[in-house]
């Protein structure tokens, strides 16, 4: 079963991409990190022993090294810890005075996942302890619980639920640090339900997702930041029409609309949509691609100036199988994003990562990445800010309970704003 996917998509915020989105890293160490430092979690069921189309190198299942899950009634259990030591030579992601330190990190993860023949029900939960060698004010306790239901009404018809919540921290160097003299803390509560059904060649999908950002006080060089003006909830209504022209091509439309209020901040409302055709196609087994465009929009009805932000959409992601050894896999994608404690209302975050993966052995993996992202703000005036880093490591399988990390990642912020490097060796133990 390959179930070592799921552990690497917590540790490093995997997704499957939604309307509009495809953050997340796509190989064990790349990728790219949600603009507002949230989790997006996907918990898969367990899988086949046999590859799938589609799949890439990583992906493939390995029976000698896959952890085997632990029965307890009617559901399989994956309990793993990881452990690890980094070090990040500007750990404030700042120009000048760049401070280096050493964190020593340990990352419990739980995942539930039911065995019945119909229906499914899946629970994850984790923590990610972050210790600071020199800087201690640094330390940090992320957590995140999520589950999620599915109800097989009938054949090619089904309902699905989740709930989740996370106490997180704004990460260092991204748009939503405000700089404090201690990371900012923040919770997330999400709820959500989807409804699908299939009528031969034709499909239709339609979500429903809340989400809920939860902010309070911070402290800053100049005293104690409130925060509490970021805190707002967010609402989503998305639509998706399928038709099966083949078994290898499969084009799609969707509609997503979306509510953002604020508790405290009401000049920051707005609503706006996101409209894409696109498809889903197989060359061969061999290239997988998914691919959309269309135009999003998001409308601060109540700001003043420069109200609406709209451009033209796209994304999607591309799996290549180069040999049965090595894969590349591409992911691209457009949103915007809230920028509550700046004079801009918004941001569009435009970008995409390459990630390529090699099996060395059967029990030995190594990957480089590259990935790139550009925000436009926009609001009293205009600017823009680059995002590049690249990186890549190595992963030894040592057997069905252990494996181990070496990898490196390179990041940078333009126009001149920070460089940083990073090294991390970590250790995976699972039962």
């Amino acid at each position: 079963m390959n179930n070592r996917l799921y552990v690497i998509s917590l540790i490093f915020f995997i997704s499957i991409p939604a309307c509009g989105q495809a953050y997340g890293p796509e190989g064990m160490f790349g990728g790219r990190i949600n603009p507002d430092s949230t989790y997006t979690i996907n918990i898969p069921q367990d899988t086949s022993p046999n590859p799938a189309r589609g799949e890439s190198v990583l992906q493939h299942p390995r029976p000698d090294y896959d952890p085997q899950p632990i029965s307890v009634g009617s559901f399989n259990l994956y309990p793993s810890l990881e452990t690890g030591a980094t070090y990040d030579s500007n750990i404030f992601a700042t120009k000048n005075n760049a401070q280096s330190d050493g964190v020593f990190d340990a990352r419990p993860i739980l995942v539930a996942n039911s065995n019945w023949d119909r229906n499914a029900l899946s629970l994850v939960t984790f923590g990610d302890f972050n210790y600071y060698d020199k800087n201690t004010s640094e330390n940090n306790n992320d957590a995140a619980v999520q589950a999620q239901g599915r109800i097989d009404v009938m054949e090619q018809t089904w309902i699905a639920l989740r709930g989740g919540y996370q106490n997180l921290i704004e990460q260092r160097g991204l748009p939503a640090d405000v700089a404090a003299t201690t990371p900012t803390t923040f919770s997330v509560y999400s709820g959500g339900i989807s409804a699908y059904r299939g009528v031969g060649i034709i499909n239709a999908q339609i979500d429903y997702d809340w989400r809920r950002l939860d902010y309070g006080n911070t402290s800053s060089p100049a005293g104690t930041l409130d925060t509490s003006t970021e805190t707002r909830d967010e609402q989503t209504l998305k639509t998706k029409i399928g038709y099966d022209l083949t078994q290898n091509l499969k084009p799609y439309i969707q509609v997503s609309l979306n509510k953002r209020d604020y508790d405290s901040n009401p000049t920051r409302n707005s609503h706006g949509y996101e409209a894409d055709a696109g498809f889903d196609a197989d060359f061969g087994g061999i290239v997988f691609l998914n691919a959309y465009a269309g135009w999003l929009a998001q409308n601060y009805y109540n700001f003043g100036s420069n109200e609406i932000n709209d451009g033209f959409d796209f994304g999607g992601r591309a799996v290549w199988n180069i040999t049965g050894l090595t894969s590349i896999v591409a992911e691209a994608s457009r949103t915007i994003e809230e920028d509550p404690l700046s004079s801009f209302n918004s941001f569009m975050a435009t970008g995409g990562s390459l990630t390529l993966t090699h099996e060395l052995r059967r029990n030995v993996l190594i990957e480089g990445d590259l990935s790139y992202t550009h925000d436009s703000f926009q609001g009293a005036g205009t600017t823009g800010q680059n995002y590049p880093s690249a990186g890549g490591g190595v992963r030894w399988l040592i057997n069905q309970h252990f494996y181990t990390d070496l990898m490196y990642n390179y990041q940078e912020a333009t126009p001149d704003i920070y460089m940083r490097n990073i090294v991390s060796l970590r250790l995976n133990m699972q039962l």
